[in-house]
Parts: C-alpha cells; structure tokens; sequence
C-alpha cells in the first residue's frame, strides 16, 4: 500500500492497483490512515475514506457503489460451488476461482461466472474458465481487474477458448485479389505487416504499459460501439486477442474505447452498418479452434494425442509454477485443436 498527500488531498494506493483518493484529509484523518498503513488493515482504509457520502459528489459515489457491489457479489459467493470468499489476517476480502487461479477475481467476472453457475450454463462457464486461465497469466494486476469490465463495456465478446475478438483499422498495403492475400499496414507509421490469418506482435518494450496514458505505444485493439469506419485505415479486421498479451487497459476516460497490447491475430475483415460503426463478429462455432494454437503458444504441436508445447511465461508474477502454466494452457487449447480435426 502506498499513500501521497499534499494539503488536503489524499491518494492511497492499494496492493491490488486499485486507487482511492480523497479532497477531504485533515490531519486527523491523515493519522488514522498511516496508522492503518503501518498495520497494512487496506480493509479500514477503505472504510475510512470511502464513507457515506453526498450524492452530488459523483467520482466519490462511484467508488461508493464499486464497494457496494463488491460485498453484493462477495455475498452470493458465499454459497457458490465454485468461488471462494477469503477474508486476510487485515480483513480484506477477496473472490477466488481456486481451481482456476491463486489470483483474485475482479468482482464485475466474479458476478458473470456466480449467473452462469445459478444458470446452470456449462458452455459459459467453460468460456469463463478459459478466459480468467489465461489473464491470470498476464503479469499486470491493472490489466487483470480491468480487462473484464472494458470488454464488457465496449462489446468485445470472449470466444469459447479463453481468447476475446477486437477490432481495428488497417490500411491496404499491397492489394490481392482476396482479403487473405492482402498485405495490410497501420495507418499510424505504414511499417506494420498485418496479414489475416497471421499473427501481429511487437516487443513488450516498444509498448506504454501506463494504463492512465490513452493513444500511446502498442498495438490497438478497439471495440464495436467505439471504432468507426475510415478511422485511421480503409479496411476493418476482426481480430483475437490473448488476455495474456494485454499491456494496457486505460480506463480513466469513459469515452476511450481501445485497449494496447503486444500481439493479435487478424481473422477476417470487419463489416460496418450505415452508421459506420463495427457490425458484430457473430461466427461463435468454434472459429478459434483454427487459430487457437497459433496465438496461445510458442511451439510445435506433436501429433500425438498428448500434444507437448513451449510456453514462455514469467510466472513469478502471477504465483503460479511453469508445470500449472503449462497444464492449464493445454487443458485450454486441446479439445480446440480436435475440433479442427
């Protein structure tokens, strides 16, 4: 936990990413907080500077109701056959998919995965499972609590195998008679090489891993009710995402709808309605199983039926071991793979 203050404003750091902040710190109160700083109690800090508060004050409310639907969702997992609440030595309260990952679950999940399970939806809960498997594998918490909620927000929807489907502009580079042939570039720098059906990476450290920094360095991934026609490039590409590959997700601006990361995987061009916004990519009948392989891993697949590949994770980020990583990603990719055979 880290806290700043200067005069009467606050901000308070939380080991989860998460911030608070406050306009309202007296010395009094800037006491208590270092005091429960000192006993690392984050669970008495939140309640000491997110109290109830007036409703005009609408970042404050925010935060307010942010609380209050995690301890709404913390509740009805309290009787869930699959997620856990746990309550640290400080009193703080966290969700966890035990059989999934060692890492928290962010609530606006916990929520989807707790419906599913009421809805007795296995094909969804699947869908879930395969997605939380591999954003836990990305070492960044901001990206972890707040990839969810963007998709959400923004209407990317998550494919079957974990991995999610976003959206970009490209321009024509050199033209072919189909799509697949085209060579297509970004409209930003025009060095680029995207092709569909190949994927698109750059080094981790060309990439802003800031998420309060909007249109910065990384490849961009939009969604369908934010990116529009002839927005930075003549062609719209479908593209899969690894949650593992996301390096930011800004979320301070509630207009921005792009998100960076280090790789995608072009799978078709976009459609546009006569808005000119993104039409949904709808083709859910395992259209993943084809390009699942591709994008999970770094390797060769055996052609046995216990197929063996090179995974290359830091996995000291994410609590986990290489022998977890590796059994998780292949739970996840190979009933994918025999569907494509």
């Amino acid at each position: 936990m880290r806290i700043v203050r200067v005069n009467n404003s606050l901000t308070a750091i939380l080991s989860d990413g998460r911030i608070i902040q406050t306009n309202n710190c007296t010395d009094e109160i800037f006491e208590q907080v270092k005091k429960f700083k000192e006993d690392n109690n984050e669970f008495e800090l939140i309640n000491l500077l997110i109290p109830e508060v007036d409703e005009n004050d609408a970042e404050e409310n925010e935060q307010k109701k942010f609380r209050t639907f995690f301890i709404q969702t913390a509740k009805k997992a309290e009787t869930s056959a699959i997620l856990e609440v746990k309550t640290d030595d400080n009193g703080v309260q966290a969700m966890y998919w035990n059989s999934v990952s060692p890492l928290s679950l962010p609530p606006e999940l916990a929520e989807r995965i707790l419906k599913a399970e009421k809805d007795d939806d296995e094909n969804l809960l699947d869908t879930y499972k395969n997605f939380w498997t591999l954003t836990s594998l990305n070492p960044r918490p901001e990206v972890r609590r707040n990839l969810f909620r963007f998709l959400s927000k923004w209407g990317m929807v998550i494919s079957k195998s974990g991995l999610f489907v976003g959206y970009r502009n490209a321009d024509t580079k050199v033209a072919a008679e189909t799509p697949e042939d085209t060579i297509f570039t970004d409209h930003h720098s025009g060095e680029t090489t995207i092709r569909i059906g190949h994927v698109t990476s750059i080094p981790i450290d060309e990439c802003d891993l800031n998420n309060d920094h909007e249109c910065s360095r990384g490849l961009h991934i939009g969604g369908t009710s934010w990116l529009r026609y002839n927005y930075y490039g003549d062609t719209g590409l479908v593209c899969l995402v690894n949650p593992m590959d996301v390096v930011a997700v800004p979320w301070a601006s509630a207009e921005y709808g792009k998100i960076r990361t280090v790789a995608y995987l072009p799978i078709g061009v976009a459609q546009y309605d006569e808005r000119g916004y993104i039409i949904p990519y709808t083709d859910q009948d395992g259209f993943d199983s084809k390009y699942v392989k591709q994008i999970l891993y770094d390797g060769v697949m055996n052609p046995e039926d216990n197929p063996e590949y090179s995974v290359q994770i830091d996995v000291r980020t994410t609590g986990q071991t290489y022998k977890s990583v590796s059994d998780k990603l292949l739970e996840v990719a190979r009933k994918f793979i025999k569907e494509q055979g």
